[in-house]
């Protein structure tokens, strides 16, 4: 290629899903031979600059999101609609300037909604077309998504990474209820993990994640459950700014942060996964075809939807984080088959050559 092209990567920072969902697009990028920048704040600038420390970063604050469990997710919402939509100002703003300070050719971002530009090509990576609404608001579902619709309408071009053919997705309804936008595509599953040689190493992997201060929570939760089990354990805290390793017990070592090559390979060797049912967690699962156990955080009504879709295929057993007990659940999960495996990234090379040839 004879000009070097420019990309933006900005992960939304609610949790690490949406950065380590880009871990993935941007080694597609540097494999292309694109000269990739990141904008980012918090844990998802972290995880990025673990896993590339030799890309130029930018800080870019984004709105911080609180679930409170004791309120409905679309209260919630409401509530912060303010806040969301002056970070998209603000995220617009910015993009101009840099733009014309490092002459970007094209940005993507994961569910960035104020950061696309009618001067460069923008792409937009979400699963989410339709937001879920609890069951008492379904009517208005419908509303949510053309408003939706039409923010991503903005961009040249929406990703989405799932599986065109509803029977194997695993999004249902987040992307397959409505109509899709015009500029949107299925990209497949956008992992950072490869399937590879299992073992049996751990017999319970505990992955934490997720917004403060619901991490937290989890995470005592389960360490409180889990010392008592006579199992091998080993629990990743997901906390990219710490390399702190501590044994609890000599069978159960917490981890605070694992690069994805080494979280790939706890997946591979270890028997059953607890973990939230965040998209990106559950993409990594099908990558790695994992047996979990899946906990949605409490007030986040995608996460709940899909623990309850992925239960009703009979893949993975679920608990509310409220009612959660962890020897009933490690029981009751043998009767699920587990992730089968997902093919990839399948148009992820392709869509990266078409952006980078514009």
């Amino acid at each position: 290629m004879q000009n070097r092209k420019k990309i933006l990567v900005a992960p939304l920072n609610w949790g690490l899903g949406h950065a380590s969902r880009c871990v993935p697009v941007i080694h597609e990028l540097i494999a292309q031979d694109a000269e990739v920048l990141i904008a980012a704040d918090g844990g998802a600038l972290q995880l990025i600059r673990k896993e590339f420390p030799q890309l130029k970063w930018y800080k870019l604050a984004g709105c911080s999101i609180r679930y409170w469990w004791n309120l409905n997710a679309l209260f919630q919402i409401v509530l912060q609609l303010p806040g969301l939509f002056l970070t998209f100002y603000n995220e617009r703003k910015w993009l101009k300037r840099l733009i014309e300070k490092e002459n970007i050719d094209a940005i993507i971002s994961d569910n960035r909604y104020g950061l696309y530009s009618g001067k460069i090509d923008s792409v937009f990576i979400t699963h989410q077309t339709c937001i879920q609404l609890p069951t008492a608001f379904w009517w208005l579902e419908k509303y949510f998504y053309r408003l939706n619709k039409k923010i991503i309408g903005r961009f040249s071009e929406c990703w989405i990474p799932d599986d065109n053919d509803p029977g194997k997705s695993l999004s249902g309804n987040l992307s397959h209820q409505f109509p899709l936008p015009q500029n949107a595509c299925f990209m497949g599953s956008l992992s950072r993990f490869h399937y590879g040689k299992k073992s049996k190493q751990y017999d319970l992997l505990i992955v934490i994640s997720g917004p403060e201060n619901q991490r937290t929570k989890f995470e005592e939760l389960i360490t409180q459950q889990a010392v008592c089990l006579d199992l091998k354990i080993q629990m990743v805290r997901g906390i990219p700014e710490s390399n702190k390793r501590v044994f609890v017990k000599s069978n159960f070592l917490k981890i605070d942060y694992m690069t994805a090559k080494e979280l790939n390979l706890a997946f591979l060797s270890s028997e059953i996964i607890i973990a939230r049912s965040g998209y990106s967690t559950i993409m990594d699962l099908a990558a790695t075809g994992s047996k979990a156990v899946l906990i949605p955080t409490r007030g986040q009504t995608e996460q709940e939807y899909l623990a309850e879709f992925l239960m009703k295929k009979k893949i993975c057993y679920s608990e509310s984080q409220k009612q959660f007990d962890l020897v009933r659940s490690l029981k009751r999960a043998e009767a699920y088959t587990g992730f089968k495996l997902q093919s990839g990234n399948s148009f992820l090379k392709e869509r990266v050559k078409y952006l980078l040839e514009q």
